[in-house]
This record gives C-alpha cells, sequence and structure tokens, in this order.
C-alpha cells in the first residue's frame, strides 16, 4: 500500500515537472527591430524573421519600432506577414510610429507604447516630400481603414491619418491629418498601454518569463546589406565598369573581364535578391555585355553591336538603381531617373580615369606582374622603338606575331614591333602590310590570301 502511494506521489511530480517543461518551452517571444527607414531591406528582414519565429514555434513576435515611415509599398508588403501570421503579434512603438510606421502598428495584435511615442501622420507623399496625387491617396486610406478594421480598432481614425480633408466631429477637424500621443491613442483605442520596454510588453501579453530572442538575421543577410550599401555599391559599379573597359582596351586578355563579371555579380545579386533590381533589368544588363562580348571576340571593329553593348550596360545598371516595381515607374520622379543615370555616368567616366591611370602606373610597377607582361623588350629580343626611319617601314610587309585585336606585336625582317590593326582583327601568322604610323605602333592591314 505504502509502495503505491509513494509511486503516485513520484508519478504526479514527474507529470507536474513534465507540465513545467513544456510550459517554459512555449515562453518564447521573437524580437524583429524597426528603428530605420521602411524600405527593401526592412522587407526582406521580416520576411526572414517571421520565417525563422515558425521554425523556433515562438509564442509571441514583438515589432521594435521607431521609424517616421519610408517606403509604402515595403510597408505593406510587412503588413501582409503580420496580418498572415499564426503567431499572436505586437508592437512595442518605442518612439515614433510615422506614416507606413503607423499601417505596421495597426496590422499587429496589440499595439503598446512608451510615454512619449507617437503614431499617426500616413499621408502619402512623393520623393520631394510634397503630397501624392490623390490616386495614391485613396489607395492608403483603403489600406488603413481595412487594416484598423482587422484589428478591431474605428476605421475612420486611420482614414483621417492619411486624409486631412476628412472630419471626424469632436476628434479632428478638417485640415489636419491625425497623430496620437500615447494618452490619445490610448484613449482611442489605438494603444493597449503604455510600457517602457520589450520584457514589459511581453508580460502584458501573459509572458513573465520568456526567452526573447532578437533576431538578427543571417550571415547571408548581414552581407546583403553591406553589398547594398551606396559606397559599396558605387564601388562595385566602378569595378565593373573599369574591367569591361580593360578589357575592351587589351583586347581579351581576360582579367579585365573577371573583375568586371565578379564586381557585376556583387552588384546585382544582392539587388535582386532584394527585389530592387527585376529580372528584366539585369537581362538588360546580361544582353549589353554579351553585345560587348560579340564585338570583343566575333565581330572585327567597334560597331553597333560595341554601341549598344555599351547602351543596354549603362541602362541595366541605371534602372537598377531605381525603386520601380516590375515596369511600373509610379513611385520613380523624372528627378530619380535622372539622378541614377548622372550616377551612372560618373561611375562610368570614374573607372575610364581609373583604368588610364593605373596603366601608366602598372606598367613600371612589380606589384602588377601577375597583371601587366613585365618582359624586357630589348634589342637583343628582337624588338625596337620607334625612330625616324620608322617611315620606312611605311609600304613593307611583316607577319603577325600575336593576334591584332586590335594591338599586338608583328615581325619585319625578323625585328617584333607594337602594331595596330587598322579594321578588324588580324590572327597571328597573317601576312600585314604597314600602311602609316600613329604614336609608337605601326597601322597595318591584313593581306589577302591567294
Amino acid at each position: 500500500m505504502m509502495h503505491t502511494f509513494t509511486k503516485r506521489i513520484l508519478l504526479s511530480f514527474a507529470a507536474l515537472f513534465a507540465l513545467v517543461q513544456v510550459s517554459l518551452a512555449q515562453q518564447r517571444v521573437f524580437v524583429l527591430e524597426l528603428r530605420d527607414e521602411v524600405h527593401f531591406s526592412a522587407a526582406r528582414y521580416f520576411s526572414r524573421g517571421f520565417a525563422a519565429a515558425q521554425a523556433a514555434e515562438a509564442d509571441l513576435v514583438i515589432v521594435h519600432l521607431d521609424t517616421y515611415g519610408g517606403r509604402v509599398d515595403y510597408a505593406d508588403t510587412i503588413r501582409g506577414l503580420i496580418l498572415n501570421s499564426t503567431i499572436p503579434t505586437a508592437v512595442f512603438i518605442d518612439l515614433n510610429a510615422g506614416s507606413a510606421g503607423a499601417l505596421i502598428s495597426l496590422a499587429c495584435d496589440s499595439i503598446y507604447m512608451a510615454p512619449g511615442a507617437s503614431i499617426g501622420a500616413a499621408t502619402v507623399v512623393d520623393e520631394a516630400g510634397e503630397k501624392a496625387i490623390d490616386k495614391y491617396q485613396s489607395y492608403w486610406r483603403g489600406v488603413m481603414r481595412a487594416t484598423a478594421e482587422a484589428g478591431g480598432r474605428d476605421p475612420k481614425i486611420a482614414e483621417k491619418m492619411v486624409d486631412q480633408d476628412l472630419e471626424i466631429e469632436g476628434l479632428s477637424p478638417r485640415g489636419q491629418v491625425i497623430t496620437f500621443t500615447t494618452a490619445d491613442a490610448i484613449a482611442h483605442g489605438y494603444c493597449e498601454g503604455t510600457k517602457r520596454n520589450i520584457t514589459e510588453v511581453a508580460a502584458a501579453c501573459g509572458y513573465d518569463h520568456p526567452e526573447i530572442v532578437y533576431y538578427q538575421g543571417s550571415v547571408a543577410d548581414r552581407v546583403i546589406d553591406v553589398l547594398m550599401q551606396p559606397t559599396v555599391s558605387g564601388i562595385l559599379l566602378v569595378l565593373m565598369f573599369a574591367g569591361i573597359f580593360f578589357e575592351l582596351k587589351t583586347a581579351g586578355h581576360g582579367k579585365g573581364a573577371v573583375v568586371g563579371l565578379l564586381a557585376a555579380f556583387l552588384f546585382f545579386v544582392p539587388h535582386y535578391i532584394s527585389g530592387l533590381a527585376e529580372s528584366w533589368e539585369v537581362a538588360v544588363f546580361v544582353l549589353g555585355a554579351v553585345l560587348l562580348a560579340l564585338e570583343l571576340f566575333v565581330i572585327p571593329g567597334f560597331g553597333v553591336a560595341g554601341v549598344l553593348g555599351i547602351v543596354f550596360t549603362v541602362t541595366g545598371v541605371t534602372v537598377a538603381l531605381l525603386e520601380n516595381t516590375g515596369t511600373d515607374f509610379g513611385y520613380v520622379s523624372v528627378g530619380d531617373a535622372l539622378r541614377a543615370l548622372a550616377m551612372t555616368l560618373v561611375l562610368l567616366c570614374t573607372a575610364i580615369v581609373l583604368v588610364i591611370w593605373a596603366a601608366k602606373w602598372l606598367v613600371s610597377s612589380n606589384v602588377a606582374h601577375p597583371i601587366v607582361d613585365q618582359t624586357v623588350l630589348d634589342k637583343e629580343g628582337g624588338y625596337t622603338t620607334l625612330r625616324k626611319d620608322f617611315a620606312e617601314l611605311v609600304g613593307v610587309e611583316g607577319e603577325a606575331f600575336t593576334d591584332l585585336r586590335p594591338v599586338g606585336h608583328i615581325h619585319i625582317d625578323g625585328k617584333q614591333y607594337d602594331a595596330e590593326a587598322g579594321e578588324g582583327y588580324i590572327s597571328k601568322g597573317e601576312r600585314v602590310l604597314v600602311e602609316r604610323l600613329k604614336g609608337v605602333h605601326l597601322i597595318v592591314k591584313k593581306l589577302a590570301t591567294t
């Protein structure tokens, strides 16, 4: 009898211990931080964050918010993630929930605000800070209204945060949009209470001793964020253009192409993953690169393919810098497009100047040994320099010692000379005729074979 009683006590303790373990295991709160402008990186961060919270079986997601707003399309993406979440959500407005931040806040199940915080002023503005056309205002009013209704909040107040022409008697007259303080938001059902930190918000949601996980994103996310920084993107574009220009100047040497393609990869892939570069924009750039390759290796001279290659390459980079959605440039002003084009052209010119400067430095630098041929062109090796009697070589036949694409070397009477094909490309071993002089180069043409 005593044995049975003891066994039951032990089983009860085991069951209680298991219950406590389960309870503690469920006390997991994920925190997603938005303390900057709402843009593409924020949308990607929230998408990954909610997926991580789902995988970790989190019981609550708290959005730690302090933003004046940002792109409404990316805010709408975040709104969709919150509304579709199977995990309860709460927002802690640390200071500001302006414009796009107000929409994100309304999408959460619960809203908590710090003392002195504010929410509202959600009028859609353009890049110049001016009120956007009514088409966008109307759509945004509908989004705000629907989001407020989904959370059981007064939809008229949400609309009034957008449209100053509306009027809510006794609350807000015509001519101004609503911006609530913490006390105002509580009074009108737009805030559940005042809290000072994440721990207090978690406790208000029923989690007194939770495991709080601040989602930081993956290493790949952080690398992408670094590559997306304007300074880094600018450096990558300079390297990309420099590589292309170097390849054109060295006529298929290969090293410039490697640098250019690697820089293009590091520029376009993060932009594509982030949704800033569309598939067609990448395709335009690739088409330009293909046309330049055809001009370099297949088509003699520099003609239509080369010009179109440059145009498509510059166009691909320019549109990748714009924040359009698909082929919709509704949020892109003419000023934005001109600034992006000007930036691309400036970076292109910078790359050209850099290559010209580097070429002069690399020729005499031992550091550049893997890149620049450091072979001494001495007389014993069959080389010669430009002399007055070079004029005597005009009209003389020789043989291409290397491919001329368009520059290379030729042999005349056992001596080696720098030469440039006057038209098209000339393959190694072909007979050539010196037409004229150009600096240190002999301009030659290919002789017809019989």
